[in-house]
């Protein structure tokens, strides 16, 4: 099963992304990957 976000919530995502990508390098990508975790637990 796939998980696909609507836009809005994909914009939001991505720009979460951006946010903690500029807090520290790397943490974007972190954040990234705890999401997609939490997302394979939701499906």
């Amino acid at each position: 099963m796939s998980i696909q976000l609507l836009e809005p919530a994909q914009h939001e995502l991505d720009e979460a992304i951006a946010w903690y990508t500029n807090q520290a390098p790397g943490l974007g990508d972190a954040f990234l990957a705890e999401t997609l975790k939490t997302l394979k637990l939701i499906a």
